[in-house]
């Protein structure tokens, strides 16, 4: 008859929970990964200005969440899995020496004694049992063991992808201060400029001023973005489009 193999979840009570605990996560750490890549094709020509930066950064600070739960998931896991082998280690140790001992009391029987046949008969069933809840605890054992093993190595991925999560997470709000630094003195710029204008008598109203000046911006942008994309189509420098 073949031996029969223990799994793990037959092994580890509550396994087959955590197991579908980590798949949802997961397959939600994938959705929120794609709105990242959604995100970076969205705003892959303007990917350092302040709209791009703070809608990264949003899915981002959601992704990373996500993932603190995986791990958090992950860690309840490893340690349900490692109260099992605790669990089975305890009774292997409580089994062998129960076998020990009743071994011991098999070698000493008198058989000269009166009822001596019986004790030996009973204490040879017993020795035969005790075998076979070992050998059986044992399979359990390593079930769990293996299940520790597994749980283990997804930890460690999990962790390095918070890690990385992390990383982007401060590089991405560095670059949006950065960004918003800018802006503000851009704007700041564009208000003393409105004033002079308005000073100089060019334009009666500021707020003229000031939409006169978002106009040009705006088409300087516009023009920018525009030129960009000539350069990619025809897959030459500036240099070079000016010579032809």
């Amino acid at each position: 008859m073949a031996e029969r193999v223990i799994g793990v979840r037959l092994a580890i009570e509550g396994e087959s929970e955590f197991r579908q605990k980590v798949k949802r996560v997961s397959e939600e750490i994938k959705v929120l990964t794609s709105s990242l890549d959604a995100a970076a094709e969205k705003y892959k020509d303007n990917a350092d200005s302040a709209e791009a930066l703070r809608e990264k950064l949003m899915v981002l600070s959601d992704l990373y969440a996500k993932q603190q739960e995986k791990v958090k998931t992950v860690s309840d896991a490893l340690e349900n899995a490692r109260a099992a082998v605790s669990k089975y280690r305890q009774i292997q140790a409580e089994l062998e020496d129960a076998l020990a001992k009743n071994n011991a009391a098999l070698e000493n029987l008198d058989m000269s004694a009166e009822g001596a046949a019986e004790e030996h008969e009973r204490l040879a069933e017993k020795a035969a049992m005790l075998t076979m809840e070992l050998e059986k605890n044992r399979g359990y054992l390593e079930a769990a063991e293996s299940g520790v093993r597994q749980w283990e190595r997804q930890l460690n991925q999990a962790n390095r992808e918070l890690y990385a999560t992390e990383n982007q997470l401060a590089e991405t709000n560095a670059r949006l201060e950065q960004a918003e630094v800018k802006t503000k003195k851009t704007a700041d710029a564009f208000e003393a400029l409105a004033q002079a204008l308005v000073a100089a008598g060019v334009v009666k109203l500021l707020g003229e001023a000031k939409e006169a000046l978002k106009a040009c911006a705006d088409a300087a942008i516009s023009f920018e973005s525009a030129i960009t994309g000539v350069y990619k189509s025809v897959a030459g420098t500036p240099r070079q489009l000016a010579r032809r």
